[in-house]
């Protein structure tokens, strides 16, 4: 054995030792041992979670708590570290430049209306001296481009979604993943905030006035003249990243050029289906809504806005269970007790569909992890999220990604395995898929903080 591997292997030995001993300092009666131990694991990080995850079964509630608090604060600050993307563009087609970043970040950027000539005749340079977060590197497109980034689409609604070329023909369906640009059609843009993987926009600041002349039931003892000011909101992640849940968002400072505090003693309204930040129904974002006080003199704009929400994050684990397709139909690739077994695979005439078929075994089943239900799990304050089954990229013989798919967000049932079918429609100039990757799921709760400046009062 090569003495660079053993040194690697004695690594993390002695890194799994530290931890399952750290851990087990967490329950010491004494006060300075509790504080070293915690030292101990925040410094050793991802390499203590498996010790935690023992922990977080403990019959000593105190312990279990601690524990999970601790997975979810080593987790989430890999979670929402920001996807860096290198800019190194000169005088590059437009389309190249979106294929580029594609590869570089592992998202999935499409140009829509997709084989429109402009993509390819239009040059773009972007370039910057060292990698920039996703968000930016999203933005100096789009202006680099004459582009605009659409919002997210509903995930809960993902593979109903249908792109069409230029000459209107259908293409292929959107996984929801995508992240869409069209062309700019010159509206304002929405006052952003960014925080790590996440992104935070103002989609409206509104004033509702209303004075009644008739009293009724409803209105006796109310004053006659009312007026609601409220901000709404909408958190977007990394495609990576799934919001299982929002937590109603906490408003710290509100001020206006005047120096008027904003903040208002009135509860926010909630919003009904905010434990997805999403509504079924309208099949679009659900924004996050923020009461606010009106003066009774206001200012032209509010100076800052700056608070905080607390967001329950799905994302994958960085080791993916690897699989080619081609003659593995009837085996089953597995590991950590999870397994996918291929039942069929079907390519369509035209070589742009393959469908396939398999089924995917969890322990614990593919319903809500129990360990989410965990009344002293501090993460419990937020409703945990459907699912947890984790997401397959399908690779061409390239290694380009075809298409990413959220087994959370597929039917599947809540048995401990499930059978479904999977259509993968990979991209222009992207060939069909060869090789797929299983990425576990892991999750956190996390507080994203934003903060804007000089928005225009209504």
């Amino acid at each position: 054995m090569p003495i660079a591997l053993m040194i690697c292997l004695a690594t993390l030995a002695w890194a799994a030792a530290d931890a399952e001993n750290a851990v087990a300092r967490l329950s010491s009666s004494k006060a300075a041992e509790r504080a070293t131990a915690l030292a101990e694991i925040e410094r050793l990080g991802e390499a203590a979670l498996p010790a935690l995850a023992v922990a977080a079964n403990s019959r000593d509630l105190m312990l279990r708590a601690q524990a999970a608090a601790l997975m979810d604060s080593i987790e989430g600050r890999r979670l929402i570290r920001p996807t860096l993307v290198a800019l190194d563009f000169r005088d590059l087609p437009l389309a190249s430049a979106v294929d580029s970043i594609s590869q570089r970040s592992g998202m999935t950027l499409v140009l829509d209306p997709e084989n429109d000539p402009r993509w390819k005749t239009k040059s773009v340079t972007i370039q910057a001296p060292q990698p920039v977060p996703l968000w930016d590197a999203l933005d100096r497109l789009a202006k680099a481009g004459g582009l605009r980034l659409d919002p997210p689409a509903n995930p809960w609604m993902r593979q109903r979604q249908v792109f069409f070329n230029a000459q209107g023909q259908r293409r292929r369906l959107s996984s929801g993943n995508e992240l869409i640009f069209r062309p700019d059609d010159g509206a304002v843009p929405a006052p952003t905030s960014d925080s790590g993987a996440f992104r935070v926009s103002i989609v409206g600041i509104r004033l509702n006035r209303n004075r009644s002349f008739i009293r009724t039931l409803e209105t006796i003892g109310q004053p006659a003249a009312t007026s609601q000011f409220t901000a709404q909101f909408m958190v977007r992640s990394e495609p990576r990243l799934t919001l299982a849940s929002l937590d109603q968002p906490r408003l710290d400072e509100a001020v206006d050029d005047l120096g008027q505090s904003l903040l208002s003693s009135e509860p926010s309204p909630v919003v009904v289906n905010l434990n997805r930040g999403f509504d079924e129904n309208l099949m679009r974002v659900t924004p996050i809504i923020l009461s606010l006080k009106y003066p009774e003199s206001p200012g032209r704009t509010i100076t800052r806005l700056r608070g905080s929400v607390r967001a329950l994050v799905v994302g994958r684990r960085p080791d993916p269970l690897v699989f080619p397709l081609a003659g593995s139909i009837g085996k089953t690739f597995g590991a950590e007790g999870i397994s996918i077994q291929l039942h069929q695979i079907r390519q369509a005439q035209d070589g742009r569909e393959t469908s396939v078929e398999l089924t995917l075994n969890m322990p614990g089943g593919l319903g809500m992890n129990p360990g989410m239900h965990n009344l002293s799990d501090p993460r419990s304050v937020l409703r945990p999220p459907p699912s947890a089954r984790g997401q397959i990229d399908f690779l061409d013989t390239k290694g380009r990604l075809c298409q990413t798919i959220d087994l959370g967000l597929v039917g599947m049932g809540y048995a401990s395995s499930g059978r479904t079918s999977l259509t993968i429609q990979p991209p222009e100039g992207v060939g069909p898929p060869v090789e797929a990757r299983y990425f576990a799921a892991t999750w956190a709760s996390i507080l994203v903080p934003f903060e804007f400046h000089n928005i225009p009062m209504p």
